[in-house]
C-alpha cells in the first residue's frame, strides 16, 4: 500500500508501495500526534460523540499495538 505523504501531480501514475513496517510506523506517528492535538477532546468533556477524541486515537492506536503484538514470530521480525 503506497503511503502518500503528499499530493500527487497528475503525472504520478505508478506510485511505489510502502513496505509494511513504514505503514505501521506513518500510522503510529499519526496517532501520537492526534493524541497530543486531541489532548482536551474526550466524550466526557466534550459533551457529545460526533467529533474525534483522544479516547478513539487512543482506542485506535491500542489496536494497532494489538495487531502488531499477535503477528506470527517471522511476521514480526519483518516489521520490525
Amino acid at each position: 500500500m503506497p503511503v502518500l505523504l503528499h499530493s500527487p501531480g497528475i503525472t504520478d501514475v505508478t506510485i511505489a508501495a510502502t513496505p509494511q513496517k513504514g505503514v505501521y510506523q506513518q500510522v503510529e506517528k499519526d496517532m501520537k500526534d492526534a493524541e497530543t492535538l486531541l489532548t482536551n477532546y474526550t466524550s466526557a468533556t466534550l459533551g457529545y460523540n460526533d467529533v474525534a477524541t483522544l479516547t478513539a486515537v487512543q482506542a485506535m492506536l491500542a489496536r494497532v499495538y494489538f495487531i502488531l503484538g499477535r503477528l506470527p514470530a517471522k511476521r514480526s521480525k519483518q516489521i520490525q
